[in-house]
């Protein structure tokens, strides 16, 4: 929301900074490591 885009479609979560963009970016690949059943 912070970055002035219309923000309104995409992939991810809705969120207010990027700052917060930037810790959902980096938890989901961690998550995905963690679960032992990604490929690729």
């Amino acid at each position: 929301m912070d970055a002035g885009f219309a923000n309104t479609t995409g992939a991810g979560w809705v969120v207010k900074t990027q700052a917060d963009r930037g810790k959902f970016d980096q938890n989901l690949p961690l998550g995905l490591l963690e679960s032992g059943g990604c490929v690729g």
